[in-house]
């Protein structure tokens, strides 16, 4: 029972039809389904809505734009328990929702490999039930943010409005405010899940809801940081934390001593006790270090991070990523990729600056971040019913006619914000909503091979490093992948079983 027809003929869709009247795209239509999993031995029987919510104008009930959802409700028998609701969605700024949704933690999962670094690239023919789902733990509603998926402003001249952080975190406030609204879905616990520069959306977006009197149960941060207005990290010590990354990266490619090659976690925690004592020191007194001092750690750099000392500036002592990921295996002419440092390319002398569409860690699911994935597609008009001629837009374009992409579009300091050194003095959106609430809770996840934002060490250390209550509400989790790091089947299972564990205690109360 997985069509939109046959859910219609057993009155299963909401108001609007699910055919022709989704084609030209602008319909507020919501289609609905029925569909069946095997989780193991167990069978979870759901309901997936897809379709647009608009967002209106308040003073005059204009609608400035629509977006795009698709929600998984698993079935309640009168009686039950409200169960909790999480709303999800991906980052860029302008990459809609795919790969979380179909490579992540969806019912249905495009078919892969079980290790990013060794598979092919993903299915355009098959698809298998996720034995990852988080659709047991909690509902699900992944949300394409305006200009994403085929969410879009209603005219040109309201895309502003939403392409830069103010706009699309009220936006997507607005959203979950009506999708509460229309699924009566008031006294669902909430979730809020972002990844990447979607951790930016998912603090400001707490803010939001926490501002107009909606509660927040818990907040998950993949591969993102996390922003609670703490001290930040001395330049010094936010230098050295990248390091461990570094040997991460050097160890899974056999570029370490012998003597550092046995066990992973062993040979990280001696690298990170290195980088947070004798390498800070040396950073923060690094002009007026002694000759022998500055071998000493421009040796023991070399040692933790497998590259030839002759690469490493010897003014600062520093390794830039770049630097790092060009020549860690410049011998076997090769490049790691940005978004996972264990993917590789070869290595082109002649190439310019950075192409995204060359990087060997984004390239495999280009097809689903681009929206142009037949199997995306053919999943959206006929498992799902929804049906839309526009493209399921991603983050650098393609449509017609073709036009400069949204992440290059995005206003990241739009006029009214305030300076950086206003917005710095103020207080984060996250920290105002977990002082208004203290029911909130905080889950930071970070991948060990993940290139942005230097990696877990840093992350790991900020968290350890909060203070009072602020510290007993966030925990942090590290894991075995790069930026997209539920491409792996070992590493989704342990976010599984953590995000199990995190939804339980939150839901339970303070400790």
């Amino acid at each position: 029972m997985r069509t939109a027809a046959l859910a219609l003929l057993m009155g299963l869709a909401l108001p609007g039809a699910p055919g022709a009247a989704q084609n030209t795209g602008p319909s507020d239509a919501i289609v609905t389904t029925r569909h069946v999993i095997s989780l193991g031995d167990r069978q979870l029987e759901y309901t997936a809505h897809a379709g647009l919510i608009p967002i209106r104008d308040n003073e005059a009930g204009d609608v400035h734009a629509r977006v795009f959802f698709v929600a998984y409700t698993l079935d309640r028998r009168e009686g039950d328990p409200d169960r909790p609701l999480s709303f999800v969605w991906n980052g860029g700024p302008g990459m809609n929702s795919s790969l979380i949704h179909l490579l992540g933690f969806g019912p249905k999962r495009v078919r892969t490999g079980d290790s990013f670094p060794t598979s092919p690239p993903p299915s355009e023919t098959e698809m298998d039930d996720n034995q990852e789902t988080w659709l047991d733990l909690t509902d699900l509603v992944f949300v394409d943010p305006v200009g994403t998926g085929y969410s879009r402003p209603t005219r040109p001249e309201y895309a502003d409005e939403f392409y830069q952080t103010p706009g699309d975190t009220e936006a997507i406030a607005e959203f979950i405010r009506v999708f509460r609204v229309r699924f009566d879905a008031w006294n669902r616990p909430l979730f809020i899940v972002g990844h990447s520069y979607g951790t930016t959306r998912a603090m400001g977006v707490t803010g939001a809801l926490e501002r107009r009197g909606v509660p927040v149960s818990g907040v998950v941060l993949i591969s993102g940081g996390i922003s609670l207005g703490q001290d930040p990290l001395p330049p010094e010590m936010a230098a050295a934390l990248a390091v461990p990354g570094m040997t991460a990266a050097a160890f899974y490619h056999g570029k370490l001593p012998p003597e550092l090659r046995g066990d992973l976690t062993a040979t990280l925690a001696e690298a990170e006790a290195w980088a947070k004592d004798e390498y800070a020191r040396s950073l923060a007194n690094v002009d007026a270090l002694t000759e022998a001092e500055r071998a000493r750690t421009l040796r023991s750099l070399a040692r933790y991070t497998g590259l030839d000392p002759a690469v490493v500036d010897p003014a600062t002592l520093t390794v830039e990523r770049d630097v790092f990921k060009t020549q860690l295996l410049a011998a076997e002419g090769r490049v790691l990729g940005n978004y996972d440092y264990r993917l590789t390319r070869p290595a082109d002398p002649t190439e310019g600056p950075y192409d995204i569409f060359r990087d060997p860690s984004f390239k495999p699911a280009i097809g689903l971040a681009q929206g142009t994935s037949p199997l995306l597609n053919r999943y959206m008009r006929f498992e799902l019913g929804f049906e839309s001629d526009l493209l399921y837009q991603g983050p650098l374009g393609g449509g017609y006619p073709p036009a400069t992409s949204i992440n290059r579009r995005w206003v990241r300091n739009p006029v009214g914000a305030g300076t950086p050194e206003e917005e710095a003095e103020s207080t984060p959106p996250l920290r105002q909503a977990m002082d208004a609430n203290p029911a909130i809770r905080v889950f930071l996840v970070r991948g060990l091979y993940d290139s942005l934002g230097s990696g877990c060490a840093r992350h790991v250390h900020t968290v350890e490093h909060l203070e009072g209550d602020l510290g007993r509400r966030v925990s942090v989790a590290c894991y075995g992948a790069g930026h997209d790091m539920y491409t792996d089947k070992e590493v989704r299972q342990e976010i599984k079983r953590d995000m199990t564990t995190f939804i339980r205690r939150t839901l339970a109360g303070p400790p």
